[in-house]
């Protein structure tokens, strides 16, 4: 069998949770496969070297999140990855998301009450697709569970703008944003 890439899989099970919550039926089996090889892959993870770290990271929280969406939760692997002193914003903020969804709201607010709003400017082309405006989507998602409205109304205004420029996006930053 091929090889999966690592945040396209939690990006489409991230679209299963959304397209589930609005009513359209998954063909039979396909999310309990999902979680099954997503959990196996959430309990195998161990932190990489410096060069791929923030990508590594970025992915098993994003998994850990699309399992929190599915009620299938990993608390084990939520909490090693918190504890990583070397842990990346962006995957802070996405880990604070599946801690929200999990039930614990405090522990979500606690991972990012002291982390910036905004985000250095980047794009990447593979690992995560990601771009600044696409983590301060992320950051506004987060801001908005929490209930910190007048941040979540500067970041909302912030990413507003970029949006109305003549700028191009990526889906993943059109998507999340």
């Amino acid at each position: 069998s091929g090889v999966s890439n690592e945040w396209g899989t939690n990006y489409a099970g991230h679209f299963f949770q959304v397209a589930e919550k609005m009513g359209y039926a998954l063909p039979q089996g396909l999310k309990r496969n999902w979680v099954k090889f997503q959990k196996s892959a959430a309990r195998s993870w161990q932190s990489q070297s410096s060069t791929v770290r923030s990508y590594s990271q970025r992915y098993q929280a994003y998994r850990l999140y699309t399992l929190a969406l599915a009620r299938e939760p990993e608390f084990g692997a939520m909490n090693q990855l918190r504890e990583n002193s070397y842990l990346d914003n962006s995957a802070k903020w996405i880990l604070s998301l599946a801690y929200y969804e999990s039930g614990r709201k405090t522990e979500a607010a606690n991972l990012i009450q002291t982390l910036p709003y905004e985000v250095e400017d980047y794009t990447e082309l593979g690992y995560s697709y990601g771009s600044s405006t696409r983590d301060e989507a992320i950051v506004l998602l987060t801001l908005n569970k929490l209930d910190k409205k007048t941040a979540a109304t500067e970041v909302a205004l912030r990413i507003a703008k970029k949006l109305n420029s003549q700028s191009f996006y990526s889906t993943q930053t059109t998507a999340f944003a």
